[in-house]
């Protein structure tokens, strides 16, 4: 007998925002003002959901399994914010409640007395919390969380940036050499050649191993964004509703507009406090960087991208280009 595995029994998490985009393009930045949204709970930086739609990317998991997973986790998460369970108390990092302004309610309940389950859930019901969830660069492969959370996925954001602004903090950050080599780096690899790689190289595996570590990081962004694209040119129009491509830039430069969006597609509002994490966040601020750099990238590493890597640079910014001008809002 084949027993599927299920959770079609009441769901505690029913607002949920996923919180996406590459390293650097500015999700922590939206993900901490959400702290100061009515009904808002303190945004969640959990691996746990990206590595779900890996497994799935390389076939590992039924979907079924893939679904239950996704939900049962969503529910474990705003269970344990509600009973006071593993919330990070460290002052000054982006994920504690001291950063948004949510301490005196964390606090109360990591010291409430109340341990029944039923008026803990019921509780988490009627009050219709939203649960922000940070996720790293995996729009594009993630088709399964529209699938496995259907009408308790709220808002589906996507951080988007000069894509050679990325291709530069990536190399300088030596993302190239950390991942499958520093034990602190958390991204899931593959053994191909006697070399361990990103998960996401997985279709160009043999184009990356021959490449430079510049040229590997225009790789990797290249094939990023194009997923981004392909993904959100596919989507069903109720997903595409849902999901709110934000430009850094744009973000920077029209904050209030922007916010003002999050909220009317969330039916919440800013707490009085809102203006604190403005402050913190500097924004809005002016900005007149360019959209995309290429001149300047091309300029400052001519000797070190072959003629290969520098069209695909090319092709790159023009196809950024043209989906920043169809879905820029502002």
């Amino acid at each position: 007998m084949d027993f599927n595995l299920s959770r079609n029994n009441q769901f505690l998490a029913n607002d949920l925002v996923l919180i996406d985009g590459f390293s650097s393009s500015g999700k922590s930045l939206v993900a901490s003002m959400f702290g100061y949204f009515e009904r808002s709970e303190i945004w969640q930086l959990d691996y746990f959901f990206e590595q779900q739609a890996i497994l799935h990317y390389f076939d590992k998991v039924s979907i079924d399994s893939l679904n239950t997973l996704l939900q049962i986790k969503s529910d474990e998460l705003i269970y344990n914010l509600y009973i006071g369970r593993n919330i990070n108390f460290r002052t000054s990092d982006l994920t504690s409640p001291f950063y948004t302004g949510l301490q005196k309610k964390y606090l109360d309940r990591s010291e409430s007395l109340v341990s029944d389950r039923i008026s803990i859930s019921n509780e988490i019901i009627n009050s219709k919390p939203i649960l922000p969830l940070h996720i790293h660069n995996i729009f594009g492969y993630s088709k399964i969380f529209f699938d496995a959370f259907q009408d308790r996925l709220k808002m589906y954001i996507v951080m988007m940036r000069d894509p050679f602004y990325l291709i530069n903090r990536w190399h300088e950050g030596l993302w190239v050499s950390r991942i499958g080599n520093d034990i602190s780096e958390f991204q899931l690899c593959f053994k191909f050649k006697n070399k361990y790689l990103p998960w996401f190289v997985k279709e160009y595996a043999e184009e990356y191993i021959e490449a430079n570590d510049l040229e590997k990081s225009i790789l990797t962004i290249y094939h990023f964004y194009k997923k981004i694209f392909l993904m959100y040119e596919n989507l069903k129009p109720r997903e595409k509703e849902k999901t709110q491509i934000i430009f850094f830039n744009d973000f920077i430069n029209y904050t209030d507009f922007h916010i003002n969006k999050i909220c009317e597609n969330l039916n919440t509002s800013r707490r009085d406090n809102f203006t604190n994490i403005m402050i913190q966040m500097s924004v809005p601020r002016q900005s007149s960087l360019p959209t995309s750099s290429i001149d300047t990238f091309i300029s400052n590493n001519s000797e070190f991208i072959s003629l290969k890597f520098r069209k695909m640079s090319e092709e790159l910014s023009d196809l950024y280009l043209n989906f920043y001008l169809l879905n820029k809002i502002v």
